[in-house]
């Protein structure tokens, strides 16, 4: 086992990484591992909770405090930023703003995160599954550049430039994806009290698409099929520690939104364990581990 580790969560959004992985992150930096967060906006596009919280031209830079406030309460090292902005939900003029993550330029953004991973050198990288939960345009991008770099730090042909000093090619070990199996989202679903004057949320980043109270939220298409989750982690003992990063983005989080309906025991027991599924590389067989690190 090497003497130091580190693990990077690539995200797209400040409130991604709290609601899928806070209880890992917060986890492996109580035990010595580097963690870092990447993330590839500062969510301008996002909500506002409230008129006190932010202005909208000020709202990337809120949401970005709040990542730190977030990381303070993790424990884990401050976040690095790509720089883009964000692309909004999928049709939202947001999409096309020229300097939005969704226009950029695919080999810039694929420079831009190479050289952050050739930097920090992790073992160990985390970001979203394929669909990148309710088809948000910036989780999509992330998942796909995420693997693009897993695939990339390794070749000294693939941006040389950056292979000066201390900063050179490496072997990450593992990708995996944060999941949710549909299990666990048919159980939540059940559990939430029917009210026809509430609109139906999706679960997870704070720009949820609102749907009418008719719509059918499908575990399906935010889940993924419990035989191909891979690493389950318990993370109870930093249950407290989850709400309060979550908490933290302020701007984003009203009271507890949709788990304000949910019983308090089981949502405890749903933020208890964090599931992820191993991305790359590639198995014929999906293997098991009883943590992110095993066998490292």
């Amino acid at each position: 086992m090497p003497t130091s580790r580190t693990l990077v969560a690539i995200i797209a959004h400040p409130d991604d990484e709290s609601y899928s992985a806070s209880g890992t992150l917060a986890y492996y930096a109580s035990i010595g591992v580097d963690v870092y967060i990447i993330c590839a906006t500062r969510g301008e596009a996002g909500k506002i909770n409230h008129p006190s919280l932010a202005y909208r031209d000020v709202l990337g830079a809120v949401r970005e405090e709040e990542l730190r406030n977030a990381c303070r309460i993790m424990g884990i090292h401050q976040p690095l930023f790509l720089g883009y902005r964000d692309s909004g939900m999928m049709g939202s003029s947001d999409n096309n703003d020229p300097l939005s993550l969704n226009k950029a330029k695919p080999s810039e953004v694929l420079r831009r995160l190479v050289g952050l991973l050739r930097q920090l050198k992790p073992q160990v990288i985390i970001s979203y599954y394929e669909g990148g939960y309710y088809a948000h345009p910036d989780h999509i991008s992330s998942h796909r550049y995420t693997l693009e770099a897993f695939n990339a730090v390794s070749n000294p042909t693939v941006f040389p430039e950056q292979l000066k000093g201390p900063t050179g090619v490496f072997n990450p070990q593992r990708l995996f994806t944060v999941a949710i199996p549909t299990s666990r989202i048919e159980e939540l679903i059940k559990a939430i009290p029917e009210d026809k004057d509430e609109p139906i949320t999706y679960i997870g980043e704070r720009e949820e698409k609102e749907t009418n109270a008719e719509d059918e939220i499908r575990p399906e298409d935010i889940g993924i099929p419990d035989e191909d989750i891979t690493v389950r982690m318990n993370v109870s003992d930093l249950y407290e520690i989850k709400r309060n990063a979550i908490a933290a983005h302020k701007t984003q989080h009203q009271g507890e939104g949709v788990f304000s309906n949910i019983p308090e025991a089981l949502l405890r027991e749903f933020f208890s364990t964090e599931h992820f599924s191993q991305e790359a590389p590639q198995t014929s067989e999906p293997q098991i581990y009883g943590d992110l690190f095993e066998g490292i």
